[in-house]
């Protein structure tokens, strides 16, 4: 099974938001305030802060790739 970029993106993303809104649409017991949502933007960089940093590091084109890629290196900045 291979997934196209796009359909690695969203996983990526859903993954990340589920990670950091574990009771994103499940209910409890009536009169209990909804817990508060952490936005997409903030669960992908914590995901980009905290887990990737704790991937192994093994020689690897895609590291070298994203380190001489300017735009690249633009995106991880923010």
């Amino acid at each position: 099974m291979q997934l196209q970029l796009f359909e690695f993106l969203s996983l990526l993303t859903r993954l990340c938001f589920l990670k950091a809104n574990p009771r994103y649409g499940k209910s409890g017991p009536k009169g209990q305030a909804a817990p508060e949502i952490i936005p997409v933007p903030t669960c992908l960089r914590k995901f980009v802060a905290e887990a990737l940093p704790k991937l192994p590091k093994r020689p690897g084109k895609f590291r070298d790739m994203l380190a001489a890629d300017a735009a690249a290196q633009k995106v991880l900045a923010r």
